[in-house]
């Protein structure tokens, strides 16, 4: 939600702004929504699942005697 949210107004500019971007020096700072969020969800998701391997030690083990995660 925080993201899209973020996200919305920089694909949406106003029309002062929208009509700036036109300029090719400027161009660079269009955004594409759908692109931003797709690679934003991809890269939360994916960092998410690796993390998740990593917490794999059994909760039951003392922390003294678990190997660190890397």
């Amino acid at each position: 939600m925080l993201l899209t949210a973020g996200l919305w107004p920089f694909a949406h500019p106003s029309p002062a702004v929208a009509q700036a971007q036109q300029d090719p020096e400027l161009a660079h700072t269009r955004v594409d929504f759908a692109d931003r969020l797709s690679r934003a969800l991809h890269i939360t998701v994916t960092g998410l699942v690796r993390g998740s391997v990593r917490c794999t030690a059994d909760p039951r083990t003392p922390r003294s005697s678990r190997r660190p995660s890397r």
